[in-house]
């Protein structure tokens, strides 16, 4: 049992929310109402301390709002998602809300087995010392948390920083005693789409994902100048800014990573992608 928290009040829609979607925030907005009018209140007298302890008790009492994950139904599914949302761009740490429901039964069901499965997608200690994709990917939304202000899209780049290795646990593989995951940005760009097609209509949104996702590993080719590198598909697809946002954050997010280095090399790629002519 879990609870849904204040966050669940920011309410995120697009233009192509369905009725089926609007139903379950104004559920929430319904079960909430009295709490939210007592908040409403509280705030207009914030100078006043009692008031102050006032907010905090309310916060409290809608923390405690019960919503059991542990049901599968796809009501409970709907709202999971917004609560994922709301967490990725409200929360300092959104780390810690994933890891509150990563035992949960739910998380275990489609589509959010996509993001469950990462738990199990093993990666190179000599990359990776932090472990697992689950462990990388809960320490780059936390840097990505710090660094979404720098974004044009906070929802897209904050989406984007959660899925980025969805496509691991299905492309990783032991070749000559080393664990790789060939292609996982392609793969996990058409999957991140996938996931997002679940709960969304907005496909500039899923575009925007999707590419960024595609092309989150074309800073490591850039800058190395390997074979793999494409600087004209990318700079069609997306935008150079936002994947050297999204790669900085990926590359923070691993243990014993040299912010000094990674900076270096994000300078690096945007250079040569500026220089860029197409020969």
């Amino acid at each position: 049992m879990l609870f849904i928290s204040v966050n669940s009040l920011i309410i995120l829609f697009d233009e192509n929310l369905n009725y089926k979607k609007y139903k379950f925030q104004l559920y929430l907005l319904l079960e909430m109402l009295p709490l939210i009018q007592k908040y409403i209140l509280c705030l207009h007298w914030h100078h006043n301390n009692d008031k102050i302890n006032d907010i905090k008790e309310v916060n409290m009492q809608l923390k405690q709002k019960e919503l059991n994950y542990d049901l599968t139904d796809d009501e409970t599914k709907e709202i999971l998602l917004y609560e994922i949302n709301n967490h990725l761009l409200m929360d300092d740490k959104p780390s810690e809300f994933f890891n509150s429901i990563a035992s949960t039964a739910i998380f275990r069901e489609h589509p959010f087995n996509m993001i469950y499965n990462m738990k199990y997608a093993e990666q190179s200690p000599v990359y990776h010392p932090e472990g697992n994709v689950w462990n990388h990917t809960m320490m780059v939304i936390d840097f990505a948390a710090r660094e979404k202000h720098k974004s044009r899209n906070e929802k897209v780049f904050m989406w984007a920083a959660l899925l980025h290795d969805i496509g691991k646990p299905d492309t990783t593989k032991k070749r000559k005693g080393k664990i790789t995951s060939y292609d996982h940005e392609k793969v996990g760009a058409v999957m991140a789409g996938e996931f997002l097609k679940e709960f969304t209509t907005d496909h500039k949104f899923i575009h925007q994902v999707e590419h960024l996702i595609r092309w989150h590993m074309q800073i490591l080719h850039v800058v190395k100048n390997n074979g793999f590198a494409d600087i004209k598909s990318m700079k069609e697809e997306t935008d150079i800014e936002e994947v050297a946002l999204l790669g900085f954050c990926d590359r923070l997010g691993r243990k014993g990573s040299d912010i000094g280095k990674e900076k270096q090399n994000i300078h690096v790629f945007l250079q040569k992608c500026r220089e860029y002519r197409e020969k």
